[in-house]
């Protein structure tokens, strides 16, 4: 998969999991008239509630597929997004959506969404218009450098600076490693490998040193943890632009890729420009300050 597919694809999720990026939060009020909403509020869309309890809820689902502690801007973010979702929802409503999928919230998200964008599926492209795309995002379109290494891990550190000053005398990676008799090579393939591959083998940090090397050249050893590392680079592949002809297929993803990226950005402009939201001031000024309302 070249880099720019890797890109496009990412962005696509972004785009569709978490599309209230830019939301403006319209029509807010300092104060809510609680007596028909629950006490947990946080915001009303067009009368519907979505209170710190749903947030909670989505928090926890998004922290149990991160390490990371959510902070003040991520659960504004999250608010945000809870509000495009339901947007996005009542949106199905008014296309009947609902009598088809009753109770899928998922489904009913994404049967609105592809409402949306379904124009932009069957729209013509001239080539015309995909030669000026290609022209103006050309960055987009490139095959990522890539590179050949060999690597191997010792227990013993003293032993990874005999194994670099042997192969500093021109003798095979491999040969100064079984030299040494506790070192061992790390299983990647042989093949040219992409950073983001070479990242998922070799982990951050390795990867970085080993990028930053130059053709034949052997890293100092490198500890981490328990181990100490080498890596030996055998081939650099440069980044290589593609010529439109070769990436027409990916021209043409891309250019419908981002046209539905569009589509959705208009009409969930659309949607809240037209939509009654109420915000729950107080809580957005705790966000900023970095506290938390009702242990959240």
């Amino acid at each position: 998969m070249s880099q720019t597919s890797h890109f496009s694809k990412s962005v696509m999720r972004i785009v569709l999991a978490l599309i209230g990026l830019i939301l403006v939060l319209v029509g807010s009020n300092t104060h809510f008239n609680l007596t028909n909403y629950p006490p947990d509020t946080l915001v009303t869309v067009n009368g519907y509630p979505i209170t710190q309890s749903a947030l909670r809820n989505a928090e926890k689902r998004i922290q149990s597929n991160s390490s990371d502690p959510m902070n003040p801007d991520d659960r504004e973010f999250l608010l945000q997004r809870l509000i495009d979702d339901e947007l996005l929802l009542q949106h199905a409503d008014d296309l009947d959506i609902l009598t088809t999928d009753p109770g899928i919230r998922k489904l009913l998200v994404r049967s609105s969404i592809d409402s949306i964008i379904e124009d932009s599926r069957s729209i013509p492209i001239s080539d015309e218009q995909l030669r000026a795309f290609y022209e103006d995002h050309k960055s987009v379109f490139q095959r990522p450098g890539r590179i050949r290494l060999k690597v191997a891990s010792f227990s013993n550190p003293e032993m990874a600076k005999d194994a670099r000053e042997i192969v500093k005398k021109e003798v095979p990676f491999k040969l100064a490693i079984a030299d040494t008799k506790i070192g061992e090579l790390i299983n990647i393939p042989s093949s040219l490998l992409p950073e983001h591959v070479l990242r998922r083998y070799l982990g951050s940090e390795l990867a970085a040193v080993a990028l930053s090397l130059s053709e034949n050249q052997i890293s100092s050893p490198i500890t981490l943890g328990e181990f100490t590392y080498l890596i030996y680079v055998l081939t650099k592949e440069p980044e290589q632009q593609l010529s439109f002809d070769d990436s027409r297929l990916q021209v043409k993803s891309e250019y419908r890729s981002r046209h539905r990226q569009n589509a959705l950005t208009n009409a969930l402009t659309h949607l809240r420009k037209h939509a009654d939201i109420r915000v729950d001031q107080s809580f957005l000024h705790q966000l900023a300050q970095g506290s938390k309302k009702n242990d959240l």
